[in-house]
């Protein structure tokens, strides 16, 4: 068995360190695992997340995914953590917010879900409904989907979530994600507490 660990933002260092830092007390590798879920899904999306990518940091700041298997690692690249493969019955796409188009593996756009497990909508809130629970995509009439405002990509068959499109912040055409920037701010200074 494994333990999941859904929080946002999956570190790949922080996955690095507790493996490294239990295997002496017996912690096999495969122990600690990604996953994904939220409530409005009751709850889980995917799991057994083992997977870790390192990607191009200027292809992930234009939505792409560039993976960078056979390059040693070095400052130009980005760890991401795997969610995991989708539990049995959920339906994921990545979808360009605006246009509401589908995207293909290794394009990061926000990450809708359906499924049998997809709440109905919100209690007394039918605007609010129709926006977030009863969204379709271009070309699919057989779903309605959740859109979970996450953003990710799919790639190999597994879901990785980068950050929130709301949180998300665009400098001169450059998406940066609020976690990167706190992750640079607790590493500037000792003075400054990590988490």
């Amino acid at each position: 068995s494994s333990d999941l660990i859904g929080a946002e933002p999956l570190r790949a260092k922080t996955f690095a360190k507790f493996r490294e830092r239990f295997a002496p007390y017996g912690l096999r590798p495969d122990a600690l695992t990604g996953a994904y879920g939220l409530a409005e899904n009751t709850l889980v999306v995917s799991f057994r997340g083992r997977q870790t990518l390192a990607v191009n940091k200027r292809a992930l700041a234009e939505n792409l995914v560039r993976v960078e298997k056979a390059l040693p690692q070095n400052n130009n690249q980005a760890l991401l953590v795997s969610s995991g493969k989708l539990t049995a019955g959920n339906v994921v796409r990545i979808v360009d917010g605006k246009t509401r188009e589908a995207l293909p593996d290794g394009h990061i756009g926000e990450v809708w879900v359906d499924g049998p497990s997809k709440a109905r909508g919100y209690w007394h809130r039918p605007d609010l409904t129709a926006a977030a629970s009863a969204a379709r995509i271009v070309g699919d009439d057989e779903h309605t989907y959740l859109r979970t405002g996450d953003l990710g990509f799919l790639y190999e068959g597994e879901l990785f979530v980068c950050g929130r499109t709301k949180d998300l912040i665009i400098v001169r055409g450059v998406n940066t994600y609020p976690s990167d920037v706190e992750a640079i701010v607790e590493r500037s200074a000792p003075e400054i507490r990590k988490g």
